[in-house]
């Protein structure tokens, strides 16, 4: 390297090297940059699914949940309803099952 320097030194060529040298410091230095970026945004798409997933799970057992429980109510007023009718109740919507 250092006679790489003096030869440059003596065609006068050393202050360009230096230039080129440290820009392409900078260079490299950027490229790792955006290597580091491009990395994170990699992890972040993948936690963006995973949290994508876990909300999908959540969405999906609240909605069969609340399936359950317009079941049971469904059920509970058919019973009302049959009750009522046995007793011959009069309803304003007659029963036509009775």
């Amino acid at each position: 390297m250092r006679l790489i320097q003096m030869y440059l030194q003596a065609n006068g060529e050393d202050i360009d090297i230096k230039v080129e040298w440290e820009e392409a410091n900078f260079v490299l230095e950027a490229v790792h940059a955006q290597c580091n970026v491009f990395i994170l945004e990699q992890q972040l798409a993948a936690v963006k699914v995973e949290e994508t997933v876990a909300l999908g799970n959540l969405y999906q057992f609240r909605a069969q949940e609340a399936e359950c429980k317009l079941e049971d109510a469904d059920i509970d007023v058919r019973h009302i309803f049959h009750d009522i009718c046995k007793r011959s109740v009069t309803l304003h919507n007659p029963c036509k099952c009775c």
